[in-house]
């Protein structure tokens, strides 16, 4: 073969490598692209096991009549600072809208990565009923119950009669009084899933508790929090108003949802859902999870830590719960007794002067002003009053 006819070949040889490797790194770029966040819906929001879990919940006891109003969406700039630009008012900046990760869809079945997570204070037979009606629609999904401590030998004795036939409950006691909070944040942190689902011991699963549609939403999109609904007083949105006498003011806005979630029906950003929701596990600790120090009353707080952390959260008014509180709930009424030392606390800590609930955005209202139905406390920054914690839960 002549000099010319090697060079030839060397030329083309080289070229067909060169191509070859602009094909490869092409290739890489796109598989990258298609990874990042992508505004089509994923192609499958629900894999082919997810809708053979669905078919077993099929009964029909349960229904709910639920609106999907657009008048009922304030929008993500509806409810920033207007003259306020220093904290808390920061509470009120940068609201996005949640992004569809197309294809990036991990679980296909809840049981293998969300842990049930419940708080309790010695209330054996709520875990029990909540226990079953988990396991009713999610057969051996994992739940971790904290609990308050005690001495008794009896409640004992039952405990361990119920940890002992069931090898996926994890059960942990805290200090006396240990508060909600705090047995919470250490659920989340016992929890080895990527997904928890928090609720109240006096909550039950229903036919319409869709685990499978809130993996799906975690899985698909930036959302970091997703939760039902067993009604539709608090679900909401709130914010922070500076007066002109320099007072500041928490607003909370039930049933003024910010924006619609994209790819998923009856699904909205919200601030602040229901207690019943699940959530990435890793981005609520990272977050800083629940404030130990205020042990009950802590619902809007830590909402408000999950807004500052820029956590995108959101509600889904078809996925339903159900709330059963027992008919003589002592705990409840002690909580009640506590109320004012814990709101202080808070709006102290956020530097609120005045709480207002049942609110009515100024988008929505009438008046095309901010509207409240009522004060729900207002604090006195001066030395909080004395209270005996150890009745505290």
């Amino acid at each position: 073969m002549s000099i010319l006819m090697r060079f030839l070949v060397l030329i083309v040889g080289c070229s067909i490598w060169i191509y070859a490797m602009i094909m490869v790194i092409g290739e890489s770029k796109i598989t990258t692209v298609t990874k990042s966040y992508d505004l089509r819906c994923p192609s499958e929001l629900l894999s082919e096991n997810q809708k053979k879990m669905l078919k077993n919940k099929n009964s029909s006891y349960y229904h709910i009549v639920y609106s999907d109003s657009e008048s009922d969406l304030v929008g993500y700039d509806a409810l920033k600072s207007d003259g306020c630009d220093s904290y808390p008012c920061t509470l009120n900046e940068n609201r996005e809208a949640p992004r569809v990760m197309s294809g990036m869809g991990e679980c296909t079945n809840p049981v293998e990565c969300v842990t049930v997570v419940t708080k309790t204070h010695h209330r054996l037979a709520l875990v029990k009923r909540m226990v079953e009606s988990v396991w009713r629609w999610y057969p051996g999904m994992a739940i971790i119950v904290v609990d308050d401590y005690y001495a008794g030998s009896s409640l004992r004795k039952e405990w361990n009669n119920l940890l002992e036939s069931n090898n996926n409950i994890k059960y942990v006691q805290i200090e006396i009084w240990g508060g909600t909070s705090k047995g919470r944040n250490l659920g989340f942190k016992m929890a080895k899933t990527k997904y928890v689902f928090l609720l109240d011991d006096d909550v039950v699963f229903t036919n319409l508790t869709n685990l499978e549609k809130m993996v799906s939403i975690l899985d698909n999109t930036d959302i970091s929090i997703v939760a039902g609904v067993y009604n539709h007083k608090f679900t909401g949105s709130f914010q922070i108003e500076k007066t002109p006498d320099g007072d500041i003011h928490l607003l909370h806005h039930p049933n003024a949802f910010i924006g619609s979630v994209p790819c998923y029906s009856h699904c909205y950003t919200v601030d602040a859902p229901q207690d019943i929701f699940l959530a990435k596990r890793v981005d609520v600790i990272n977050a800083g999870g629940w404030d130990d120090s205020i042990k009950t009353i802590e619902h809007m707080e830590f909402f408000m830590n999950m807004r500052l952390a820029a956590l995108k959260v959101a509600t889904c008014k078809d996925i339903y719960l159900d709330h059963l509180p027992p008919l003589n709930n002592t705990l409840r009424n002690n909580r009640i007794t506590k109320r004012a030392f814990y709101l202080n606390m808070i709006m102290q800590k956020w530097n609120v002067t005045r709480w207002f609930i049942g609110c009515t955005p100024n988008k929505m209202a009438a008046s095309g002003k901010n509207s409240c139905a009522r004060e729900r406390h207002h604090v006195s920054f001066t030395a909080i009053p004395e209270v005996d914690v150890k009745h505290i839960n």
